[in-house]
C-alpha cells in the first residue's frame, strides 16, 4: 500500500471514530468533539489481554483503520472516502460470522 492511500485511510479512520464517538454522547457533548481533539477522549489502554492473547481494543482509530484496510484488500477499486461507519460495522459482523463458523467446525 502506498503512502497516499495509507494517509487517506488514517484520515478516514479518524473521521469515522469521531462520528462513532458522537453517537455515544449527548448533543451538547458531541458538539465539543472534533478530529483535532478526539484523542483527549481516548482511553490510555489501547489493547486488552484475553485468552492469552493481546487484542487491539475495538472502535479505536487504529482498529477502524485495520477494518478499512481489510475492505480495501477485498475490494481494491472502492473509494476510501466513501466508506461509512455502517460499512465498518458490516465488516465486523462478517468477521464475527466467520469466527463462529470456524469454532463450530
Amino acid at each position: 500500500m502506498n503512502s497516499k492511500k495509507s494517509k487517506l485511510i488514517r484520515n478516514k479512520s479518524n473521521e469515522l471514530f469521531v462520528e462513532w464517538l458522537k453517537t455515544l454522547l449527548r448533543k451538547e457533548e458531541a458538539d465539543k468533539i472534533t478530529v483535532d481533539n478526539y484523542f483527549n477522549y481516548l482511553p490510555k489502554q489501547t489493547h486488552l489481554f484475553a485468552n492469552r492473547q493481546l487484542w487491539l481494543t475495538a472502535y479505536t482509530p487504529r482498529w477502524i483503520s485495520n477494518k478499512i484496510k481489510r475492505i480495501v484488500e477485498r475490494k481494491p477499486n472502492i473509494d476510501v472516502a466513501s466508506l461509512t461507519l455502517a460499512d465498518i460495522k458490516k465488516e465486523e459482523q462478517q468477521w464475527k460470522q466467520k469466527e463462529q463458523n470456524f469454532q463450530k467446525n
